[in-house]
């Protein structure tokens, strides 16, 4: 009992002359106790104690490669729905400050389309021109090579470029006419959000 006695008081006075006491587990598992963190502790959990042999704080062991390369991934996932919110905040804020009503959604929908169809229609007139022209021009070669002549290296250059200046156009036409679903589809999801924005204002 003596001897217990005097183990106890020598730890408990070895304790007590220090600030604190950090303790940590090393590979084996074995607890090391020191008055300062040890090397052995550099990559392990450290619990630091009071003079009284009281926990105050458990110091977490660092984080390896991919902790620190999974919390970067998170923390910019994080930043990157922050600004979708403030994005989608400032859209919102746009969006009933330039509509009030549905009809006005509709009547800008309708400007877009009319400013979109210009082009096209002068694309189409363009086409059927030019399909003409190229039909013309087909139709001189067709003579030289019914008498299986020798087709003038003129005409296979108007004749190329015919086809040339088509095709460009008809993109050209395909494109215009594909902007129509583009505005189509930006002014749907306009008023789908505007009556959303509304729907809650309204149940507030």
């Amino acid at each position: 009992m003596n001897k217990v006695f005097l183990l106890c008081f020598f730890m408990s006075s070895s304790m007590a002359a220090y600030a604190q006491i950090y303790t940590c587990k090393d590979a084996s598992g074995r607890t090391i106790t020191s008055d300062r963190i040890m090397p052995e502790c550099a990559n392990r959990e450290v619990q630091e104690h009071g003079k009284s042999g009281v926990l105050k704080r458990s110091i977490a062991a660092p984080l390896t490669a991919e902790e620190k390369r999974q919390r970067q991934l998170a923390e910019e996932k994080k930043q990157a729905e922050l600004a979708a919110i403030q994005s989608q905040k400032k859209n919102d804020r746009a969006l009933l400050a330039r509509f009030s009503t549905e009809d006005d959604i509709a009547l800008a929908r309708n400007r877009s389309l009319e400013v979109i169809q210009v082009p096209i229609t002068r694309g189409k007139s363009l086409v059927d021109s030019l399909t003409k022209e190229r039909k013309q021009v087909q139709t001189e070669v067709d003579a030289y090579l019914v008498r299986k002549a020798k087709i003038p290296t003129t005409l296979q250059y108007r004749l190329d470029q015919a086809e040339h200046n088509l095709q460009l156009e008809i993109k050209s036409l395909k494109e215009n006419e594909a902007e129509i679903e583009v505005i189509n589809a930006k002014y749907d999801q306009m008023l789908k959000r505007f009556r959303e924005l509304i729907s809650a204002s309204s149940s507030r």
